[in-house]
């Protein structure tokens, strides 16, 4: 699915008639002045723009069917839920709105309208909104479970930005701490534990005329293994990047897995931004990652990206057991030649090779394109990378050693 895409789920062109009627009916009940006409209109602007680009219907529709400015905020909330899910969208008007037939004041459209566009967004930070808070729609804990089930098997491009923030905050919730490799590095024991430590039981005795009867003991130090993730930023991985992104800072919250995270965008040049994930705030963080990164949705020269961090970087990060996550489609363009040898040689240097491809989301995906079938090739592992669900199961793999 392309960015910006109306997600699994919408309406096909067949139902567009009875789902377009609903939605303008639903727009007139929240107190929209939309005339008869406007649903033809609605109509055939659907049809001349598609269903492919959520933000260019949203424009479409907007642009035929508001005659106020006030009328916006309302519009975008109420389009960002119907096309959602509509069956929920038109329970949740049940709840806020007055049945059809109630007595209402005159000349009340518009506060109806400004009060329900408040209620639909009640992350809206001024003044009103704080005082609508009191009037917040408690849904049963039934209904919150199925909202973020679907919430879990959506696809990142199609989300909006609420959602990746909903998906941000579920990512801290993971257990994202990967299991911890035995070091040949030594440290001190409990005095019943391991074998005994001669180095410091005879620099004990040394320094003391009496015999200590407790031995020093050591047992091997524990330590997360190294992590890189070498992140594809084409336009076509934007969005799966970001939410990468946020998985990274969530491991860097951990102090001993801090240490071992290397995080590097491949653009059209290769950069280490393992650095931004040292603020405790994941807004911080990513504004430095965009600082740092100029070639954000510049394209992608992998092959060249890849030889540049084998060259510079890879002796410094992979060693001891290292994992290395390369989250990308595979879709290169370059020297086909170069990215295969590179490829190989990184599948060489890391311990695990894993390729993180979200169209493998796709019942019965091959990996037909040049670059996507060098990757299959070289490395140890393919998972998908396209959903919450799938970052769960990330997380899982990691936590047992990948």
């Amino acid at each position: 699915m392309l960015p910006g895409t109306l997600p699994e789920g919408s309406p096909t062109h067949g139902q567009l008639s009875q789902h377009m009627r609903q939605f303008v009916g639903a727009l007139r009940r929240a107190g929209l002045r939309i005339g008869p006409a406007a649903l033809v209109d609605a109509l055939q602007v659907t049809r001349l723009v598609g269903l492919s680009h959520r933000d260019d219907l949203k424009e479409a529709l907007a642009s035929v069917l508001l005659r106020r400015h006030e009328d916006r905020a309302l519009f975008e909330q109420a389009f960002a839920l119907y096309w959602r899910d509509p069956q929920y969208f038109q329970r949740l008007l049940s709840l806020i709105l007055p049945e059809p037939g109630e007595s209402q004041a005159p000349n009340t459209d518009t506060l109806q309208a400004q009060t329900l566009a408040q209620r639909l967004a009640p992350d809206l930070k001024d003044d009103e909104d704080q005082q609508s808070e009191e009037l917040a729609i408690e849904l049963d804990l039934s209904q919150a479970s199925s909202s973020f089930d679907q919430l879990r098997q959506r696809d990142f491009a199609s989300m909006t930005r609420a959602e990746l923030e909903d998906v941000r905050r579920a990512l801290t919730q993971l257990q994202r701490r990967p299991q911890s490799l035995v070091s040949r590095r030594w440290q001190a024991a409990g005095a019943s534990r391991g074998p005994i430590d001669m180095r410091k039981a005879l620099q004990r005795q040394g320094r003391s005329l009496l015999a200590d009867a407790s031995l020093p003991r050591r047992r091997r130090l524990l330590r997360p293994p190294p992590l890189v993730l070498l992140l594809d930023i084409s336009g076509s991985m934007a969005q799966y990047t970001r939410v990468m992104l946020f998985f990274a800072h969530a491991l860097a919250q951990s102090a001993d897995q801090a240490a071992a995270l290397h995080v590097f965008t491949l653009g059209t040049r290769l950069t280490n931004v393992s650095r931004a994930f040292r603020h405790k705030d994941a807004d911080q963080s990513l504004a430095e990652v965009a600082r740092l990164v100029p070639d954000w949705e510049g394209g992608t020269r992998l092959g060249t990206a890849i030889f540049d961090f084998n060259r510079l970087w890879a002796r410094r990060v992979l060693g001891s057991g290292a994992r290395c996550l390369l989250v990308t489609d595979g879709l290169e363009r370059d020297d086909l030649a170069l990215m295969q040898r590179e490829t190989q040689r990184l599948a060489r240097l890391a311990h695990r090779l894993i390729w993180l491809n979200p169209l493998l989301r796709w019942d019965g995906y091959q990996p037909l394109a040049a670059g996507a079938r060098i990757l299959d090739a070289g490395v140890d592992l393919s998972l998908p990378i396209h959903n919450l669900s799938s970052m769960e199961a990330l997380a899982e793999r990691l936590a047992k050693g990948l």
